[in-house]
């Protein structure tokens, strides 16, 4: 006897939706995503950035100079600049933590340089009221002995033109009188001219001439360090828009700049960290400029052996220069 199977009549309908719906996930599943930011062709880079760059090397320089007042500008200028560039970097993948710890190293540095400024401007107007005080004491002394000297050229003048007669006295003192008030005039105007056109440089002045260059405050080297820790941030956003060496020449500098302030600091730790690091960057670009710059590639190369051998030694005032030659090579390397 034989066994007949029967399909319910809509077997086939339920298979052939079953085999499509599977096609389709296997379809949707191997597709893959396009990324934006995987395409060949990097976006423009926006002038903005361009700037921001450009503000943070200029604010390098000012703080290492002690040129608090055009760094206040300069950061005003920098707060502007950081808000054009923050919408068009968060299209291509700036994160709010990223734009976030910029914003507080932006901030932190803004208030470091314009305090250093205010207090500047302070020692400078206390100063210029003390050497007008002295200016002015100089004007009094000198009117003083200019009068006195009038007085007695008055008396020798009225002398002579009483032994010549009364007529002649008379004509005599009038025209001494004349011609005394005329020079009296004359003398001190010249004496006021004189005290005013005098250059008056302190002792405070010279010592802070000096002093700042010589030995720098721990404030000094705050600000600095601030500035070099905003300038780490501007690397990342340059690869947003560039391949190639540029990011990393910028991070070169970073980590430079880096272990001589904390050579400074006597923080040799940090400065221990920085140079591992600046070594694993350089590993990756030496090969890229070594194609066109064989010479400079082996110039940084000895600079990094001389900056090592500093750290070492915790030798901070020639890890200074050692840094500042290193710095100039990489320079070189952008030229």
């Amino acid at each position: 006897m034989k066994c007949k199977i029967y399909y319910p009549k809509n077997t086939c309908y339920l298979l052939t939706i079953l085999f499509l719906a599977t096609a389709f996930l296997l379809s949707t599943g191997c597709e893959k995503k396009k990324d934006p930011k995987s395409s060949d062709q990097k976006t423009e880079k926006p002038v903005s950035l361009n700037e921001l760059m450009q503000l943070s090397e200029e604010l390098i320089t000012m703080t290492d100079q002690k040129r608090w007042n055009e760094a206040s500008e300069k950061l005003k200028t920098m707060h502007t600049k950081w808000n054009q560039f923050y919408s068009q970097g968060q299209k291509l993948g700036i994160t709010s933590d990223q734009a976030s710890a910029f914003g507080q190293d932006l901030n932190q540095v803004t208030h470091l340089i314009i305090n250093k400024s205010m207090e500047e401007m302070k020692k400078n107007i206390a100063l210029e009221y003390e050497k007008a005080q002295i200016k002015l004491e100089m004007q009094k002394n000198m009117s003083s002995s200019s009068q006195k000297g009038q007085q007695q050229e008055s008396g020798q003048s009225g002398t002579q033109g009483g032994g010549g007669g009364s007529m002649g006295g008379t004509q005599g003192n009038s025209s001494g009188g004349s011609n005394g008030g005329s020079a009296s005039s004359q003398t001190e105007g010249g004496s006021s001219n004189s005290a005013q056109a005098i250059t008056i440089e302190l002792p405070e002045e010279v010592l802070r001439k000096y002093e700042a260059a010589l030995h720098p405050s721990s404030n000094d080297l705050q600000i600095s360090d601030s500035i070099i820790q905003l300038s780490k941030h501007i690397p990342h956003f340059l690869s947003l828009y560039e391949e190639g060496i540029a990011s990393s020449v910028l991070r070169l500098k970073y980590y430079v700049r880096d272990i001589k302030i904390s050579g400074l600091q006597n923080d040799w730790a940090r400065s221990e960290e920085d140079l591992k690091k600046l070594k694993e960057i350089w590993s990756l670009v030496q090969s890229s400029i070594m194609k066109d710059k064989e010479e400079v590639m082996l110039q940084f190369a000895q600079s990094i052996v001389d900056i090592e051998e500093m750290i070492k030694e915790k030798d901070a005032q020639l890890l200074s220069l050692k840094s500042d030659i290193a710095l100039d090579n990489i320079e070189k390397m952008t030229d």
